[in-house]
C-alpha cells in the first residue's frame, strides 16, 4: 500500500533569513490508527531521510488528537506501515 499523500502535518523548516516554511513530506502512509512520514534533508553527506511516527485517537467529545506512544496492539499496524516505508525507499533507490 504505497501512496504519496498531501501536504499536512509538515515540520518547519527555518530559512537564514529568519523566516520558516513547511517541509513537505516524501512519503507517507497509514495503517489502521497508525501514520508514518518520511522526510528529506540535505546534508554534507547527502540526502537524509528521517521517519515520524503517530497514533490517532479521537477524544470522548470527539476531537481526533495525535499520540507519540503507543499499546501493544498496534505493533501490527506499526509493522505494516514501516514495511510500506521500507519498499517505497528500496523503490527509490532503485
Amino acid at each position: 500500500m504505497l501512496r504519496k499523500t498531501d501536504r499536512t502535518n509538515e515540520p518547519e523548516k527555518t530559512h537564514q533569513s529568519g523566516k520558516s516554511s513547511k517541509a513537505p513530506p516524501v512519503f507517507k502512509t497509514k495503517a489502521g490508527r497508525v501514520h508514518v512520514a518520511v522526510f528529506e534533508q540535505e546534508t554534507s553527506s547527502g540526502p537524509m531521510l528521517s521517519v515520524t511516527l503517530k497514533r490517532t485517537y479521537k477524544t470522548e467529545s470527539g476531537e481526533f488528537r495525535d499520540a507519540y506512544s503507543f499499546a501493544l496492539s498496534d505493533l501490527d499496524d506499526i509493522g505494516r506501515a514501516f514495511t510500506d516505508v521500507k519498499a517505497w525507499a528500496e523503490h527509490r533507490q532503485g
